[in-house]
C-alpha cells in the first residue's frame, strides 16, 4: 500500500495505471471518484490490475453524507474480498479502524494530512489552525490530537523561534492522543520523536517507535524518524535500511530520501549521499532543503562551485538572494574571506544559519571549534531541535577528547 503522499501525486494527472503502479511499486490500484448533491454523495470505486487494467471488483455507492464512514467500511470489505486475502484479527481491527465520526472533524484531519507533508513554516502553521479545530469539533478524536502533535514538534525545525513553547504544546497534544488511545502508532511515534529530539531518551524513544511500527508497519514517518535515531546511536546501515523502508511505503515523498541523504553526508558517505539527494530532486525539484544540503556536501567533498550553485538555488527557493560579499563556502575554500565571514557571523549569524547548532556546524568546516562550542552550549539552552547531531556527526570529530565537549555530550545522553 502506497502513502498518502505519493498516490495524491497522481491526483487530477492522466496518467496511464502501469506507470502508477511501477513508480508507487503496487500491483493494484483503487480508482473512484465522489459526488456530492445536498447531504447525499454518490461515490464509485474499481479496482483494477495495474500491469494489464483488469477491472478485479467495482460498485457505486449512494449515501446520506452521515453514512460515509460505513461506505469506507464497506469498500474496505469489497477489496479485501476481491484480492482474496486473509486478514489477521490486528489487520482486520485497523481495516475499519475509525478514531471519529464527526464529518467536520475528519475533514479538518485531512486538510492537515496534505498541509504537514508540505512542511514549511506557512504549511505546518496552516496545519495547526485546521487540527485545532478538529479537536474542538471531537475532543476524542485520538487521531487528530496525534497529528496536532505532528505539527506542533515540527514547526522549531522550520524556524519557528519559540521552541520551548511548540515543545510543550506537542506534548499536551501527544497525551491527550495517547490517554484516548493507547495503541495509536501515529501518537506513539511522535512521542518517541519527542524523547529522541527533546528529552535525550534514546531507549525509551526506540521502545515508542519499535511498538508504533509494529502496531502499524505501514506507517513510513514511524520508519523514517527511527532511523534517525539509529543514526544518532551511530547504526548508519540499520538508518539507511529503516530509510528505504519508508521509501518504499511512500515513495514520492521528497523527505524519506532527503533524510537518507542528510545522514549519509554528516557520516562522510559523500557519493552515497549524493544519489539520495538526486532521488529528491527526481520527485521534487524546488525541494528547497536539499538543495540547502547539497551545498554544504559539496563544499564538504571541495566541489565549491558546485556547492555555489546549490547554494544559489536555495536561496531562490526562499525567495532571498546573497546579502553579504563572501559565504561560507568562499572561506572554506580561501582563507582570504575567513576574516570578513567569522565577523559577519559574529555580528549577523541568521545570514548564513537556522539556528545555533547549524551555526556551530559552520564553525566546524571553518576551522573554529572554541567558537563551535559556545554555538552547542547556545542551541542547548534554547533547546534547538538540532542538538543531538553533535553527538554523532563527524565535523566534530577532532572534538571528542575535548572535556568540554565530553561535557557537552553528557548533557544530551551521549557520554560516554
Amino acid at each position: 500500500m502506497a502513502g498518502r503522499t505519493s498516490s495524491f501525486g497522481f491526483k487530477g494527472k492522466n496518467t496511464d495505471l502501469r506507470s502508477i503502479g511501477n513508480a508507487l511499486a503496487v500491483n493494484h490500484i483503487l480508482e473512484g471518484s465522489v459526488r456530492k448533491s445536498g447531504n447525499q454523495v454518490r461515490i464509485t470505486a474499481q479496482l483494477i490490475k495495474a500491469d494489464d487494467g483488469f477491472h478485479l471488483w467495482s460498485d457505486t455507492y449512494t449515501r446520506e453524507l452521515n453514512d460515509i464512514f460505513a461506505v469506507q467500511d464497506e469498500i474496505s470489505q469489497a477489496i479485501v474480498e476481491a484480492l482474496e486475502v486473509t486478514l489477521s484479527r490486528d489487520e482486520q481491527e485497523n481495516l475499519t479502524r475509525r478514531s471519529t465520526n464527526d464529518i467536520a472533524s475528519y475533514n479538518k484531519f485531512l486538510q492537515d494530512r496534505a498541509l504537514w507533508h508540505q512542511r514549511g513554516l506557512s504549511g505546518l502553521t496552516a496545519a495547526i489552525e485546521s487540527l485545532r479545530e478538529a479537536v474542538t469539533l471531537d475532543p476524542g478524536f485520538s487521531d487528530a490530537w496525534a497529528a496536532l502533535a505532528d505539527a506542533l514538534i515540527l514547526m522549531p525545525e522550520y524556524g519557528a523561534p519559540e521552541v520551548h513553547e511548540y515543545v510543550a504544546l506537542a506534548r499536551e497534544a501527544n497525551f491527550r492522543a495517547v490517554e484516548i488511545d493507547p495503541d495509536s502508532a501515529h501518537a506513539l511515534t511522535t512521542r518517541a520523536y519527542m524523547k529522541f529530539m527533546h528529552e535525550y531518551d534514546y531507549t525509551g524513544s526506540g521502545e515508542d517507535f519499535l511498538r508504533a511500527i509494529e502496531l502499524e508497519p505501514t506507517y513510513p514517518t514511524a520508519h523514517q524518524w527511527y532511523g534517525e535515531l539509529l543514526a544518532s546511536q551511530g547504526d548508519v546501515d540499520g538508518a539507511l535500511a529503516q530509510f528505504r523502508k519508508a521509501a518504499e511505503l511512500d515513495p514520492l515523498a521528497p523527505v524519506m530520501w532527503h533524510v537518507a541523504g542528510m545522514i549519509s553526508s554528516k557520516y562522510d558517505r559523500f557519493e552515497e549521499a549524493l544519489g539520495y539527494y538526486q532521488r529528491v530532486l527526481e520527485i521534487s525539484p524546488n525541494f528547497e532543503s536539499t538543495h540547502g544540503n547539497l551545498a554544504r556536501t559539496y563544499a564538504r567533498m571541495g566541489e565549491y562551485d558546485l556547492a555555489r550553485q546549490s547554494l544559489d538555488r536555495s536561496l531562490e527557493l526562499k525567495g532571498q538572494v546573497r546579502v553579504v560579499k563572501y559565504t561560507i563556502i568562499d572561506a572554506m575554500e580561501n582563507p582570504l574571506p575567513k576574516i570578513e565571514v567569522l565577523a559577519d557571523m559574529a555580528s549577523n549569524p541568521e545570514i548564513y544559519v537556522d539556528g545555533a547548532i547549524y551555526n556551530a556546524y559552520d564553525y566546524m568546516l571553518l576551522g573554529k571549534p572554541e567558537l563551535a562550542l559556545e554555538s552547542l552550549q547556545k542551541g542547548l539552552e534554547a533547546g534547538d531541535p538540532y542538538a543531538t547531531f553533535a553527538g554523532w556527526s563527524s565535523v566534530y570529530d577532532v572534538l571528542r577528547g575535548d572535556p568540554r565537549f565530553q561535557a557537552h555530550l553528557a548533557k544530551i545522553n551521549m557520554w560516554p
